[in-house]
């Protein structure tokens, strides 16, 4: 559900491509990587944790005690994972590999599917500097820290249960702080799934035959090339990529530009990538000066946004949503029931309507006087970790104050954290006891929490 270009998990490990933001960056305008803190023998350095405010979403506050104070927190929060870490390796805690491998497998299938495949995660990884090789590594090494981690935790603390007199108890002394519960939407979706591949090829492919059909009609090349084609290096140039030996072409252009003459395109060939339109501009004994147009097979992601674009533009103009829901949603659960994926926080459509083009018209807001307008509200396609999806806002339910009569499964939940957060901090206050922590900032060590 999110539209960003990089994952939270690809910035988060890219730890050594961060320089130049927050602490790392020096008064002089320069690069200053300094050590902020010491957790056992392990330096936490300025730019790990720019990192981690960076991956986390943050945004830097311009004033001072307001940036010093969100970098202690997250410093803080740095501090005790490294102390249960190191905890957990001093207790010799493991994990088997299978089970690192098992884990390690779901995020890696996870990330390559978001992408796309493996090329495109490639290519995004080269941009910031990694191969794949060495990002498996850093994925792999943080699935195992984590896992340490967990086991730690689970070793000293478990599940905390609660009674219901310990929910009663956490409600009465804190009913006033509790907060409302937010408004909610009801949604029914259609997640639409990348397709086949050899639809893909098919998408493209359709393409292709639109362009013959322009040049049939007298279109000029050169213009269509510029307006159409996928290739960003030629379609200035109205599609020329330059003069050739015929005996050096890959053999499909050699046989289609063998049986052309000068000023003639070809039919669709097929490439590794998509479908080329060649046309001769000139030719001279065995030379030739060719142009193209290139028609790029889509990418799954993208094969699933035509089709979820197609689908939204259908819905727009009165498609019954049931129906789309029926022939097209890859999420069978859902699917069983009309599309209904049930109430999510409005807090969650507002964020993905400030994601959407302003000229969708998504008229998200969340006060009574406006809950008529959501009916039946058609949202454009939006970014799924498996696909596209299109959600239907079937009504809406306003905020409320939390009530243990209405809300009590929530606030037993806010009781079991709070019972183990107390032990947590408990044990955090004997690890730190027991290892060395030394905060080396000054600026930050002002606003740390004891």
């Amino acid at each position: 559900m999110r539209g960003k270009i990089l994952t939270f998990f690809l910035i988060a490990i890219s730890v050594s491509q961060c320089f130049g933001f927050g602490l790392s960056f020096g008064e002089d305008g320069g690069i200053d990587v300094r050590i902020i803190a010491v957790v056992g023998n392990r330096p936490i350095l300025s730019t790990e944790l720019d990192q981690t405010v960076l991956a986390m979403g943050y945004q830097l506050p311009k004033d001072s005690s307001d940036f010093y104070q969100l970098y202690a927190s997250v410093l803080q929060d740095l501090i005790n994972e490294e102390l249960i870490y190191q905890s957990a390796l001093e207790e010799s805690l493991e994990i088997d590999d299978a089970t690192i491998q098992s884990e390690f497998s779901a995020r890696w299938d996870s990330l390559v599917a978001k992408y796309g495949g493996e090329k495109n995660l490639a290519d995004t990884l080269a941009k910031e500097g990694l191969s794949i090789s060495e990002f498996k590594h850093k994925v792999k090494e943080q699935v195992r820290t984590g896992m340490l981690k967990q086991l730690y935790i689970q070793k000293h603390i478990g599940f905390v249960e609660i009674s219901d007199e310990d929910v009663k108890k956490f409600y009465e002394q804190n009913k006033d702080s509790l907060g409302e519960y937010p408004a909610q939407a009801h949604l029914y979706a259609i997640l639409i799934a990348p397709p086949d591949d050899s639809l893909l090829w098919m998408s493209a492919l359709r393409r292709a035959n639109d362009i013959i059909e322009k040049l049939n009609s007298g279109e000029r090349f050169a213009e269509v090339a510029e307006k159409f084609s996928d290739d960003p290096a030629t379609k200035s140039l109205g599609g020329k990529i330059g003069k050739f030996a015929l005996a050096d072409l890959p053999e499909n252009f050699r046989n289609a530009v063998e049986k052309m003459k000068t000023g003639e395109h070809s039919m669709p060939i097929k490439g590794d990538e998509g479908y080329h339109i060649l046309k001769l501009l000139s030719r001279k004994d065995n030379t030739v000066e060719i142009a193209h147009i290139f028609l790029k097979k889509p990418s799954p992601q993208e094969g699933a946004h035509q089709i979820a674009l197609s689908i939204y533009d259908s819905l727009k103009a009165g498609a019954d949503f049931s129906d789309f829901v029926k022939k097209y949603s890859a999420d069978s659960i859902s699917a069983e029931a009309g599309g209904e994926v049930g109430w999510y926080p409005l807090s969650y459509i507002e964020q993905v309507a400030s994601l959407l083009d302003s000229s969708s018209d998504i008229g998200v807001q969340s006060s009574e006087d406006n809950e008529a307008k959501w009916y039946n509200k058609i949202l454009p396609p939006i970014p799924e970790q498996n696909g596209w999806v299109i959600y239907r806002i079937s009504g809406i339910k306003s905020a409320e104050p939390l009530n243990l009569e209405t809300h009590g499964d929530i606030i037993r939940e806010m009781a079991r954290r709070d019972a183990f957060n107390k032990k947590l901090k408990k044990i955090l206050k004997n690890l730190r006891e027991q290892i060395f922590v030394e905060i080396r900032d000054e600026k930050i060590k002002e606003f740390m929490k004891e």
